[in-house]
């Protein structure tokens, strides 16, 4: 397909096709629909299936999870090996590719701390049951794994500590918190 400069009748752009048709859609239908359904009934069966929130150690989810991500991850890639090897060609990296990827990973970046900044972090189950869940899910892998968990939850009390701190110190120099900052402050404080 070509696309031509504007007054000028010079091809401007071209798009040359990468991989031939699909020799066959309904394969690779289903194998997409796998690639893309499989991560959810992974985190289904690891973290709602086999929870026991009061075991030290859980050995079924240890093998699940390990045994699923490995599925996860190989699928793709010895599916495309096995079907289009003869397609795959590696290309030099080119400046035009690298700046739009690294320009693609800094705004998805940006966007999620953003997100959970102005409205993650205010929800209320996100707040006060995360921290635990973690714990506890840490604590199921294995308990060489809590002391890390332990680490992180006390670097998350941390932080809610000295937004906490922040919250007080604006409130006792006349400073008015908006409703949003009062919430986060009511559900900070309950974590505690």
């Amino acid at each position: 397909m070509r696309f031509l400069a504007p007054f000028t009748g010079v091809p401007a752009l071209e798009i040359v096709p990468i991989m031939e048709q699909a020799k066959s859609p309904l394969r690779d239908g289903a194998a997409l629909a796998f690639a893309l359904f499989f991560p959810t009934v992974l985190s289904l069966v690891a973290f709602v299936v086999l929870d026991e929130p009061e075991q030290r150690a859980n050995p079924a989810l240890l093998t699940a999870f390990s045994v699923g991500k490995c599925v996860q991850f190989l699928f793709p890639i010895l599916y495309v090996w096995w079907f289009y090897r003869a397609e795959i060609r590696l290309a030099r990296p080119n400046r035009a590719g690298l700046l739009l990827g690294g320009g693609f990973g800094l705004l998805v970046g940006v966007a999620m701390f953003a997100l959970y900044f102005a409205w993650v972090r205010h929800i209320p189950a996100v707040a006060e049951k995360t921290p635990q869940m973690i714990y506890d899910r840490l604590r199921q892998f294995g308990e060489h794994d809590v002391e890390r968990g332990q680490v992180m939850l006390d670097m998350m009390r941390a932080m809610r500590q000295r937004e906490i701190f922040r919250y007080a110190q604006d409130d006792r120099r006349g400073i008015a918190i908006g409703p949003r900052s009062s919430r986060a402050l009511r559900s900070m404080s309950a974590v505690q």
